[in-house]
C-alpha cells in the first residue's frame, strides 16, 4: 500500500517540502486517509470541515521511508471516518507538524454514497403455510445505528408495522413472522431515505421476477473515487453499481496491482454489463515494448506501448458482450505533469480505435479545454469548483458533471 501512495505523487512530486491527502471510500461504510509528504513529520492532524468549523477527526503519524528521492511519510489509515446520511460531500483538512515546528497543510473531498441503497431487505420467495418465515434487513455500510419501519400485510389482512433497529457495529437484523394464511404477504421496509418492497408467496406460485438489473463496474485509481459514488446513486433502479478502485495504481506499474491480470479477475469475479474505468493520473513509469526494450516517458514508442496495454485491458472488459467507458485525464494544476497526461491520453485515443462496444469520454477537453487548467467552470449557467485543492482530482460536482457524460455513453451503449 505504502508504495502505491509514494509513486501517486512520483510524477511530479516538488522539490520543497510536502504534505498530500488523499480519500478512500472503497471499504464499505467508512472513509480512508492516505497521508504522505517529504521528509518526517512528528504528527498529523486530520480536521473536516463542518458548517464552518474545522472538527479534529483523527491524528495520525505516518510512517517514513527513505526511497531513490530522498525521505518520504506515507501510509493509508482505514477506517477514519463513517459515511453519513446527512451529508454526502466530505472536506478534510491533514496538517502536519515537523520537529522544526513548521506546519504543511493539504486538502481533499469526496463525495461518499448516498442512503438510498443503504438497506437490503431479504425474504424467502415462497414459504409453506403455518411456517416461521424469517426477514432480514441487512446494512450494507456495517455501521448499524439506524432504525427502519418494517410492515408486514397478510391476504385479506390489515397492515401491521413495526421499528427494527440495528445497534451501533451490527450488520443484520431479523424479524421472523408466522404465515398463517395461504397467498401473497408484502414485506415492506422503509426509512427516511430508502424504500424496500417483496413479496412471500405462501401455499401459492410466486409472481414472476422481475429482471435482473445489469451490473457496472466502477473501478481505476483514485480518479474514479467521487465520480463512483454519484454515478452509484444516478444509477438507482437502472443497475448495480459495484466498485472495484486501486488508488496510486496504473498500467505503467505492476506492483501494488497488476493491471495486466486484473481485468480478467474482475470480469469472473462481477460479470459487469459495463464497465467504467478512470486511469492514468499515476502513470508515466518506463514501460517495456513488444521488443522488450525499455521506453521511457513520453514519446511514440512509449505512446504505443500504453496503448497496447490499454486495448488489452479494454478488450478483456469487453467480453460476454459487455462494454467499456474510459475516461481519460484532465489536465492537472502542476504543469510538469502535462506530458505525462498527454502520452496517456493519446495512448488511450490509439487503443480504443476500432472497437465496437467501447468509448473513451474525453475528459480533458471536458474540464481543461486546450490543455489549460481551471478550477472553476460555468455548468448549467452556474459558476462550479470543479477541481479539489490538490490541483489533479475531481471535486464533488466535478464528479457530478463527468457522471452525466458516463451515463449518457451507457444509454447510448444500451447498458441502462
Amino acid at each position: 500500500m505504502l508504495g502505491a501512495v509514494v509513486l501517486a505523487a512520483w510524477v511530479a512530486a516538488p522539490a520543497q517540502a510536502w504534505l498530500k491527502l488523499g480519500l478512500d471510500s472503497t471499504d464499505a461504510g467508512q472513509i480512508a486517509f492516505w497521508v504522505w509528504g517529504s521528509g518526517a513529520f512528528t504528527g498529523v492532524d486530520v480536521v473536516e470541515r463542518v458548517q464552518g468549523s474545522d472538527v479534529l477527526v483523527r491524528t495520525v503519524t505516518p510512517p517514513t521511508v527513505l526511497t531513490p528521492g530522498g525521505v518520504v511519510t506515507g501510509a493509508r489509515f482505514a477506517r477514519s471516518a463513517p459515511w453519513r446520511c446527512d451529508r454526502l460531500t466530505r472536506s478534510f483538512t491533514a496538517i502536519g507538524h515537523r520537529a522544526d515546528g513548521s506546519v504543511e497543510t493539504a486538502t481533499a473531498d469526496l463525495r461518499t454514497p448516498s442512503c438510498r441503497r443503504r438497506l437490503a431487505l431479504i425474504a424467502p420467495r415462497r414459504a409453506h403455510l403455518r411456517a416461521r418465515v424469517r426477514v432480514r434487513v441487512r446494512d450494507r455500510f456495517h455501521l448499524g445505528r439506524v432504525a427502519a419501519t418494517l410492515c408486514l400485510r397478510g391476504p385479506r389482512a390489515a397492515r401491521r408495522c413495526r421499528l427494527l433497529r440495528l445497534a451501533r457495529g451490527r450488520t443484520a437484523v431479523a424479524y421472523t413472522f408466522r404465515a398463517r394464511r395461504r397467498g401473497h404477504w408484502s414485506v415492506s421496509l422503509a426509512t427516511p431515505h430508502q424504500r424496500l418492497r417483496t413479496v412471500v408467496s405462501v401455499g401459492v406460485r410466486p409472481p414472476a421476477r422481475l429482471p435482473a438489473l445489469p451490473v457496472v463496474l466502477t473501478t481505476g485509481d483514485s480518479l474514479m473515487e467521487s465520480v463512483d459514488a454519484v454515478l452509484g446513486d444516478r444509477l438507482t433502479d437502472r443497475a448495480r453499481v459495484r466498485s472495484d478502485v486501486h488508488p496510486g495504481s496504473g498500467l505503467s506499474k505492476t506492483f501494488f496491482v497488476d493491471w495486466s491480470t486484473l481485468p480478467a479477475s474482475q470480469m469472473r469475479r462481477y460479470r459487469p454489463a459495463a464497465t467504467v474505468v478512470f486511469l492514468g493520473t499515476n502513470d508515466g513509469a518506463p514501460l517495456a515494448t513488444s521488443g522488450r526494450a525499455v521506453v521511457r516517458c513520453c514519446g511514440e514508442r512509449w505512446i504505443a506501448a500504453y496503448a497496447h496495454r490499454a486495448r488489452r485491458a479494454m478488450k478483456t472488459y469487453l467480453r460476454r458482450r459487455g462494454a467499456v467507458v474510459w475516461m481519460n485525464v484532465p489536465a492537472a494544476k502542476d504543469a510538469r505533469r502535462k506530458p505525462y497526461s498527454d502520452a496517456v491520453n493519446a495512448g488511450l485515443a490509439r487503443a480504443v480505435s476500432g472497437l465496437h462496444r467501447a468509448a473513451v469520454l474525453d475528459m480533458a477537453a471536458l474540464f481543461t479545454p486546450g490543455g489549460v487548467y481551471r478550477e472553476y467552470m460555468t455548468d448549467r449557467g452556474r459558476r462550479v469548483r470543479v477541481r479539489q485543492a490538490d490541483g489533479v482530482h475531481l471535486s464533488a460536482a466535478g464528479a457530478a458533471i463527468a457522471v452525466r457524460a458516463v451515463v449518457a455513453q451507457l444509454e447510448r451503449l444500451g447498458v441502462v
